[in-house]
């Protein structure tokens, strides 16, 4: 199993634990949802993709990959983009690329919301799903509108109706998988990332908060892995990780709150990627950034 070179011990011992807690929640029809019990069993795609993906990236056999499979065929083919994307993403990590659906797929298309009241955030996010679908085809990306109205939206360096981590994640994410993050988006998105750039938790999601969660402090890892820009505090990072996982092995978006299959994907995917950047740097046993 893969453990962090930051606290070796403490994080191969919580990702142990967080593949009990998985399939704990696990249906013996196929599935998963973070809320089962012996009254409730309603597994769902969303749970699924997470609480799936998060086996996978602990080299997890999924055992019950038949039933998982089976669950997945029971939703009906759609355009919606959220269930197609839930969909697709579990397909791929089952390693089943010849039921994914293509030529749905092939249908997406990017484009600009139409003027008026709309959601940056959401825009963003259908975006963020379109790029990452079509990337699976290895379809040759070109939006140049996209592009130019992402970019026209940069204030401070960051995205976001008001410039946020989150936000800013989505729209380096879709630039970048449309060939449009050139070195003037790329410098001034380093100096808003890197503004918030926190002890304790590692990142904070806007300029004026002190507010995070583990999705927050994903985003901000990610970034910095767009950008090549260094984590300043990987270990206070993981030490946020550990503190937010519950004695059942899952973990919340903050400590103390109700664990659930999303936040422990998220918590583990920060374990995996701060020890992928530990084990490239020479600097480990330091609380020195790295890249």
């Amino acid at each position: 199993m893969y453990t962090s070179l930051l606290m070796p011990e403490r994080s191969g011992a919580a990702l142990t634990r967080v593949t009990r807690y998985l399939h704990g929640r696990e249906s013996p029809r196929g599935g998963f949802c973070f809320y089962r019990s012996a009254e409730v069993d309603e597994p769902n795609l969303f749970d699924t993709y997470h609480a799936v993906s998060t086996l996978t990236l602990l080299g997890d056999p999924l055992p019950g990959k038949a039933a998982l499979l089976r669950f997945v065929q029971l939703f009906p083919p759609t355009s919606q983009l959220p269930a197609l994307y839930y969909r697709t993403l579990i397909l791929h990590s089952l390693a089943r690329p010849d039921l994914i659906e293509s030529n749905k797929i092939r249908r997406l298309s990017l484009a600009v919301p139409a003027a008026g009241h709309f959601s940056r955030t959401a825009a963003l996010r259908r975006m963020f799903e379109t790029v990452q679908l079509k990337r699976f085809l290895h379809a040759n990306l070109i939006a140049p509108v996209v592009v130019r109205w992402i970019i026209a939206a940069q204030r401070d360096g960051g995205f976001g109706d008001k410039p946020n981590l989150l936000d800013t994640y989505s729209a380096l994410h879709v630039l970048a998988g449309l060939d449009g993050l050139n070195d003037v988006v790329a410098s001034a998105a380093c100096r808003f990332v890197d503004m918030l750039q926190i002890r304790a938790y590692g990142f904070t999601i806007t300029a004026d908060s002190t507010a995070s969660s583990l999705e927050v402090v994903l985003a901000g890892v990610q970034c910095c892995k767009l950008l090549h820009l260094p984590v300043r505090y990987p270990r206070d990072i993981v030490s946020f990780v550990l503190a937010c996982q519950a004695a059942d092995g899952g973990m919340s978006r903050v400590p103390g709150a109700l664990p659930e299959i999303e936040s422990t994907h998220y918590g583990v995917m920060l374990l995996l990627a701060l020890a992928d950047r530990a084990a490239a740097n020479d600097n480990v046993g330091t609380d020195d950034s790295w890249r």
